[in-house]
């Protein structure tokens, strides 16, 4: 009977490892809204590069050495080797000229938020990547390690870092085919500098129309707020029963807008019921990042709101401001509605009591 019980935890440890991936699925990332510049400080190894061969990983180690290294996928699932030229070295080495790279591409498997990039010849990819051993990278996530870019690059770039990755995708615009323009687009979006407008600008204002969303989409995540109209425009668009990309995740970018002249925007979409619930609560979000005491007036208007996750949401805004008792908002992760009426109910009598007549 003993040894039933030490049976099962061996088989159970052994089934993590011979299948991981299963077990640790995650949403994937859409394509478009990876966050470029996160992915760039948290990889050791970042390049601009072409794929000249992929090919099967041919070597087949022992079962010994395979669990040693916990190299499962590589005798488990289709694991392949790239070999890329690289072009350019943004971050880690700059001597090699060309890395070999082990990826696994699931198909459309990849859903389960691992596995998805598919590398082939004559390519070309911003690689964030890691070193794996005897010579060989990894990318740093499976998902978001490798994004499509131009082949085309800045001739003459003395940058560094980030900057010499932005000069790129922006030389990268020039490139006669649409869809490589888009991708470079797309890149200076996750790349998040708000320097990348003035080249976004005109696929904003002459582009076709996919290119001036994401255009849109792209100086909007940089926090370039000179397109609020334009951005407005998309996240209503969002809304729509047939949703467009890039307009159906433009309300969550709302809640990454922290800085004074996000405000009047960010007032406006809280207000507005022409839009949805999400738009109005990441506004709110927003608005409590902020934390501008000239905003407390609106967001107490919210109390009274017919939505209860928008009264909570305003609650919690006025609660992180001012600190007031009356507002305290409720805590724990299942709170009944009932209760956030009553905290929202009191916070509102406070505020027109007294809360109004202080000065922020």
């Amino acid at each position: 009977m003993g040894g039933r019980w030490i049976l099962v935890p061996f088989l159970f440890i052994t089934f993590l490892l011979i299948f991981p991936s299963g077990l640790a699925a995650r949403i994937p990332i859409p394509m478009g809204t990876e966050d470029v510049h996160d992915l760039f400080a948290s990889a050791p190894l970042v390049f601009h590069g072409r794929v000249l061969t992929v090919e099967s990983r041919s070597e087949h180690r022992s079962i010994e050495e395979d669990v040693k290294h916990f190299d499962w996928e590589a005798r488990y699932r289709s694991a392949m080797i790239a070999t890329l030229q690289v072009d350019r070295w943004y971050k880690g080495s700059s001597q090699q000229s060309a890395v070999r790279l082990l990826f696994v591409y699931a198909g459309q498997s990849f859903l389960n938020g691992h596995d998805c990039i598919d590398l082939r010849q004559n390519t070309t990819w911003l690689v964030m990547a890691r070193p794996r051993g005897n010579g060989l990278l990894e990318f740093s996530d499976d998902c978001s390690g490798g994004l499509p870019v131009s082949s085309i690059i800045s001739p003459n770039n003395s940058e560094t870092g980030m900057q010499r990755l932005q000069k790129d995708l922006i030389t990268g615009l020039e490139d006669k085919d649409p869809a490589m323009r888009l991708e470079n687009i797309k890149r200076l979006g996750g790349l998040k500098l708000q320097s990348s407008s003035p080249a976004l600008q005109p696929f904003v204002d002459y582009g076709n129309e996919t290119e001036s969303q994401w255009a849109t989409y792209a100086m909007f995540r940089a926090g370039d707020l000179s397109i609020s109209h334009k951005a407005e425009e998309l996240i209503e668009a969002g809304q729509a029963k047939t949703k467009t990309m890039p307009a159906r995740w433009m309300a969550g970018e709302l809640r990454f807008l922290t800085g004074p002249l996000a405000v009047p925007l960010l007032i406006g979409l809280a207000k507005s019921r022409d839009h949805s619930r999400a738009a109005r609560n990441s506004a709110i979000d927003a608005l409590e990042e902020v934390r501008d005491p000239s905003t407390l007036p609106d967001l107490a208007s919210h109390l009274n709101d017919s939505n209860r996750r928008i009264q909570f949401n305003s609650l919690a805004a006025i609660d992180a401001m001012t600190q007031a008792r009356a507002c305290t908002a409720p805590r724990g992760r299942n709170v009944d509605r009932h209760h956030v009426e009553l905290h929202a109910a009191r916070c509102e009598k406070w505020w027109k009591s007294e809360g109004s007549l202080r000065k922020w």
